[in-house]
């Protein structure tokens, strides 16, 4: 496996952490009680001429406690299936990152602030002044975020369709990096299923034989499982060790 798509999926289950702070930020409105579901979404990405490169599965879970589940799950082209999750239980106040291959975990107190997030979802997506459409069968805002310049100066650019009936959540998402006025779309998500309800208990159980690792050492471990040499960690890696 390439060195570069290893870092790109390892860095995911770090960058799906922090999720509720992350939307606070950006829908703080009214307070509602969270919906209990599960949406189950497409992300298919494509590098800087547009051409797809790959397919990852994306699952959020909310509980009727404002408990949460993210998953972000890739086959590489060499096998290796890969499934980051981060579990924020409300119960017992805590946050958990994983990662199967290496059967690592990343725990750490849940703070009252992303504990009133979760447990108040915010619908300030829910915009009179919003263009709005429907997707299968729920009333979607669209919220445009622009994001942290590239490297080069490019402008990147999200595109979001979210629902107000179900915690304000992303149904749909394009990412487009903008040029010179050229847009090339870098990422699609789009959610394939919605099942309005309590979600399965197994999708926060963490696993009995997983080890608490840091985010470094989880990457560490999962190079020597794969026998690839060791090479520099991701920035925001780095800054947590």
């Amino acid at each position: 496996m390439k060195r570069g798509k290893l870092l790109g999926v390892l860095s995911a289950v770090a960058l799906t952490s922090g999720v509720a702070a992350v939307a606070g930020k950006l829908y703080s409105a009214q307070l509602a009680k969270p919906v209990a579901v599960t949406v189950v979404s497409k992300w298919d990405s494509y590098d800087s001429t547009g051409k797809y490169k790959r397919t990852r599965s994306k699952i959020i879970a909310v509980r009727g406690d404002g408990s949460q589940m993210e998953s972000v799950g890739l086959t590489t082209p060499e096998g290796v299936s890969f499934d980051n999750r981060v579990v924020y239980d409300v119960s017992e106040m805590r946050e958990v990152a994983m990662q199967n291959v290496s059967k690592s975990k990343t725990s750490k107190e849940l703070s009252a602030s992303a504990l009133n997030i979760l447990q108040n979802n915010r619908i300030g997506c829910d915009s009179k002044d919003s263009p709005r459409s429907s997707y299968r069968g729920y009333e979607i805002v669209k919220n445009i975020r622009n994001l942290p310049k590239g490297a080069d100066g490019s402008e990147l650019i999200a595109e979001s369709w979210l629902a107000p009936a179900l915690n304000c959540m992303e149904l749909q998402r394009n990412t487009s990096r903008v040029t010179n006025g050229h847009a090339v779309v870098l990422s699609r998500i789009s959610a394939q299923v919605i099942a309005v309800g309590e979600p399965d208990s197994a999708l926060f159980q963490v696993p009995a034989d997983y080890v608490e690792r840091s985010q470094a050492d989880t990457i560490r471990e999962t190079e020597r499982i794969l026998g690839l040499p060791p090479r520099p960690l991701p920035n925001h890696i780095q800054a947590t060790r």
